[in-house]
């Protein structure tokens, strides 16, 4: 892992309980001062604003965007299809995209060009070691799980 000249090896990677196509890596207050990451809070009130502030996953691009719950999909927000209004240039939204608050909090991760989950907190529910502790079998179980939490998805999702 890296961010400009500073690199990690990060010993494990996590997997969301609330959704298993998002990945998380544990850090340590020493490792986020190596990278020099910025450290976002979750919205206490996602629903405050029916609108919020999609940032491309290269930070190049972002704008306004509207949202909507959809009772098919609890733990989600539908973003309006149209392309939203921006400040350099129209762009639609795509899976990895950050999505924040007005106020700046992070609502959640674009899941697709659709949906994005609510995230309301970073529990893991599969975890993989990497590096030294990597193993096969692990590995095995762990895509396996993932497949099978994927398939559970309200068809929506998926």
């Amino acid at each position: 892992m890296s961010r400009g000249v500073a690199q990690l090896n990060p010993s494990q990677l996590t997997f969301l309980a609330l959704d298993p196509r998002i990945a998380s890596v544990p850090l340590t207050d020493d490792q986020v001062g190596v990278l020099g990451g910025e450290i976002f809070y979750t919205a206490l009130d996602p629903f405050k604003f029916s609108e919020a502030v999609l940032i491309d996953e290269k930070g190049s691009y972002y704008g306004e965007v509207e949202f909507k719950l959809d009772a098919r999909t609890p733990g989600y927000v539908r973003m309006q299809s149209k392309i939203f209004s921006r400040i350099f240039g129209d762009f639609s939204p795509s899976k990895g995209d950050l999505v924040f608050s007005k106020t700046g909090e992070l609502l959640g991760i674009m899941v697709d060009s659709r949906y994005c989950l609510l995230v309301d907190n970073l529990m893991g529910n599969e975890r993989l070691s990497l590096g030294a502790g990597f193993s096969s079998d692990q590995f095995k179980a762990t895509i396996q799980s993932l497949k099978n939490r994927y398939d559970s998805l309200p068809s929506d999702l998926r």
